[in-house]
């Protein structure tokens, strides 16, 4: 029998943010279950990245932010739970592993309670098994407006609560009523009083009111719908067979579908999560970025081509690595870009003022079907280290080269104020390069 992974922690609450330098204020990440999960805009719905490798998520599961502002994501086949930084999205760690065969769904935030602690060690069941004639509880499981928890019964079609003041467990939909069958996705409605279950055997929208216990429907004729929640743009998004379908909000009129299974490699989407973009950095910042499938790193110091890089326009791959550092000094930072063909597709940042011209002098001299350094612009502002130190009121920058050159591959740096990082780096194999600039404090 499938089982519920419940996290309940001292606030319930998810978080919030916009980016002002982007366009569009969240990311959308779609659960593929027999693949990963799947990052894309949640404006346009550009495809941007997978989250992580499937043999991570396998069978991937519920979505939701922790109150440590954490992502955290459900992986039925690998019995475990895992969080990533909700900015960069990277990997942090495995926060919870299940015995074999458990196979948990779902996971949300209480207000009070714990079944698993803060280090993700289990201590009991939430919801035992078959309370309340609970047969199958699904990925929608979530607290509502009231406090309690409630759980989705796709085995026993009906629906139960869970109080966790009192540990009592009771049914609030009883199987089949208005003709609901296997419900699955559940969210708390915009209007704070009710939540939105769906039926994926019937087709089903319904509306739930905890206060009353009123139970009506909304609308049928669903594609199988499963999770939902509410889209950037104030539309609510349904998973259905076909895909992430939009529905508007009010009237619950179909939209069209946002996201098709099948394509980037989605299989089988069946949870949909809001991932806010990284707030708005402070002016004068460069941002470090890693592209995980290229093992190449960039900077940019200009915030607009940083929101476009976090909205995947610059292609799959990308994700910030958290280190920053801030502009200022006398002296420019030239940036050079190779080519896509013939090459190196990379960029390369220099503060020496003789190598930067060296570099515009090679370029003149080089065919374009050659392979070249091409100046682009100077970058920002910064100061060249002495001797391989930084003054007072500076930090040192260093850099480090993947030795691209000798190996047959495109050359690339890695610039970075993250010293741990830049050690991390040399010891994979990169030529250390030492401290080639230093930045404010």
């Amino acid at each position: 029998m499938k089982s519920v992974a419940v996290l309940c922690l001292i606030v319930y609450a998810a978080l919030g943010g916009s980016v002002q330098a982007a366009t569009c204020p969240h990311r959308l990440l779609v659960s593929g279950f027999f693949r990963t999960v799947h990052i894309y805009d949640a404006c346009s719905g550009a495809y941007i990245k997978d989250l992580d490798s499937g043999s991570r998520l396998a069978g991937a599961q519920a979505i939701r932010i922790g109150p440590d502002g954490l992502v955290y994501v459900v992986a039925e086949l690998g019995d475990s739970v895992y969080r990533y930084h909700a900015d960069t999205l990277e990997f942090v760690d495995r926060f919870a592993t299940f015995p074999a065969g458990t196979h948990p769904l779902a996971i949300d935030f209480g207000a009070d309670g714990t079944k698993l602690d803060r280090n993700g060690n289990l201590l009991g069941n939430a919801v035992a098994p078959r309370a309340a004639g609970l047969l199958g509880p699904e990925i929608g499981t979530s607290f509502g407006p009231d406090g309690n928890l409630y759980v989705p019964g796709f085995g026993s079609h009906n629906m139960v609560r869970y109080d966790p003041r009192t540990g009592l467990t009771t049914q609030v939909v009883a199987p089949r009523q208005a003709g609901i069958l296997a419900p699955r996705g559940l969210v708390v409605a915009t209007d704070g009083a009710t939540m939105l279950l769906t039926g994926e055997g019937s087709g089903q929208l319904m509306r739930f009111t905890p206060a009353t216990g009123a139970f009506t429907q909304i609308r049928s004729g669903l594609l199988e719908p499963k999770q939902l929640a509410y889209g950037a743009m104030g539309e609510l998004l349904i998973v259905e067979s076909v895909g992430v379908a939009r529905y508007d909000a009010s009237t619950f009129a179909r939209l069209g579908t946002f996201i098709n299974n099948g394509e980037n490699g989605l299989q089988f989407a069946i949870f949909v999560a809001l991932v806010p973009y990284p707030k708005s950095d402070p002016p004068n910042t460069v941002i470090e970025f890693r592209n995980s499938t290229l093992n190449h790193y960039f900077i940019t110091a200009d915030p607009n081509e940083a929101a476009v890089i976090d909205r995947g326009g610059a292609g799959p791959g990308w994700s910030r690595t958290g280190a920053t550092f801030k502009a200022g000094g006398a002296s420019p930072v030239c940036r050079f870009y190779g080519s896509q063909a013939p090459g190196p597709n990379s960029h390369f940042y220099t503060i020496d003022a003789s190598e930067c011209q060296a570099l515009k002098n090679l370029q003149v001299s080089t065919p374009a079907t050659q392979k070249r350094w091409n100046f682009e612009n100077n970058d920002f502002l910064s100061t060249p280290a002495t001797s391989g130190s930084c003054a007072a009121g500076t930090i040192a920058i260093w850099r480090a080269y993947n030795n691209g050159f000798a190996q047959g591959i495109d050359s690339n740096h890695r610039i970075t104020s993250d010293h741990a990082g830049i050690l991390q780096t040399i010891a994979s194999g990169w030529k250390d390069e030492g401290v080639v600039m230093c930045a404010p404090q």
